[in-house]
């Protein structure tokens, strides 16, 4: 968009802005961007007095334009800039559009370290403060997360349900040598519960940070598909890896998992930020928390590693957590990261560009 005002008629690039964020409700949708792989908006563009018009696909996130052969030409110019008053101080159409692309480049970084100086926005503070990643750039995706928001209504439910009665929660929970005598039920049925509410509330805030981007971009059917795959491969890696067969297990983390693993490998340059040393502040009040910043698979490098050492203490029966659960779950997401990753692959790069 920097470049092509200084390209491109002043009324046509205020039409193409302006179209551009009114087709976010028109629900007109182009095809992946090139550059961060969100989907981009179809836009008509005017170009001359008869209603002729160019359709253009623009990126919202990082306002890109995608011109098809000698659609930029068809874009009426812009007015030849006022000649330098010194000779030796005017620059070409060349070098103003390397400044511009420069320029545009040094406001990404300004914006991306005020993010990381001042910290999020006021309505992610409270998530980030108790150490929850919190997401800067959301994918943008057409469509409404159902699925996502209503497994989390009947998780809450249930969890509050099984804090009430304790005979319901015995009921429901996974214990991997009795699991299997009576099918393997319980493998899906723990995932509704929760040992407590720290436990569900962080569980819930995965779900649907991660899950939501998830199932617009998979579809509701294979995002369930992925939900229950990763469920009952984390239960099976539980009960084949963990040396305490009796202990009772329950949480939803198995499953999110494959969500956290199948959003990182699908948007790995989506930011994330979040706060550490927070709760130390809460008790201590001196220590203040420090900001942090970090990409989708930075974020998924560091908590495959963290699971990895969670899953060793485990195999000694040394955490109340099961690393184990947590990497059966992930291997089902990379799977279908497999599976879908080209899905969303412009074809038109291929082809050439006048």
């Amino acid at each position: 968009m920097p470049v092509l005002r200084r390209m491109v008629a002043p009324n046509a690039m205020k039409e193409l802005w302006r179209r551009t964020w009114e087709a976010r409700a028109a629900e007109v949708a182009g095809a992946a961007c090139p550059s961060c792989r969100s989907l981009m908006v179809n836009v008509a563009v005017g170009v001359d007095d008869d209603g002729g018009a160019v359709e253009l696909d623009v990126c919202r996130a990082c306002h890109l334009v995608w011109f098809d052969p000698n659609e930029q030409e068809q874009l009426p110019a812009a007015p030849a800039p006022p000649p330098s008053p010194s000779p030796d101080g005017g620059l070409t159409i060349e070098q103003r559009q390397l400044l511009a692309i420069e320029t545009v480049r040094l406001m990404a970084e300004s914006e991306r370290d005020r993010i990381e100086r001042e910290g999020p926005p006021s309505h992610l503070e409270l998530p980030a403060l108790f150490g929850l990643p919190v997401e800067l750039n959301e994918p943008d995706l057409k469509g409404a997360p159902w699925a996502t928001v209503s497994l989390a209504v009947v998780i809450l439910a249930v969890s509050i349900a099984g804090f009430a009665d304790r005979e319901l929660f015995a009921m429901l929970q996974f214990v991997p040598n009795e699991a299997w005598h009576g099918g393997g039920i319980t493998v899906l049925t723990s995932f509704f519960l929760h040992g407590g509410w720290p436990h569900l509330v962080g569980n819930l805030w995965f779900l649907i940070v991660f899950g939501d981007d998830v199932e617009l971009r998979l579809g509701r059917v294979r995002w369930a598909l992925l939900l229950l795959g990763a469920t009952i491969v984390g239960g099976v890696m539980h009960g084949l890896f963990d040396p305490r067969g009796n202990m009772p297990v329950v949480g939803a983390s198995g499953g999110i998992s494959g969500l956290i693993v199948c959003y990182a490998l699908l948007f790995p340059h989506a930011r994330l930020g979040m706060y550490f040393g927070a709760r130390q502040r809460f008790w201590t009040q001196r220590v203040a928390p420090i900001w942090v910043t970090f990409s989708a698979i930075t974020g998924f490098v560091i908590w495959l590693l963290l699971q990895l050492a969670i899953a060793l203490a485990q195999s000694s029966g040394g955490t109340s957590i099961s690393g184990f659960a947590h990497l059966g779950g992930a291997l089902v997401g990379v799977a279908f990261w497999l599976v879908v990753r080209n899905e969303h692959r412009d074809l038109r790069a291929e082809q050439p560009i006048s």
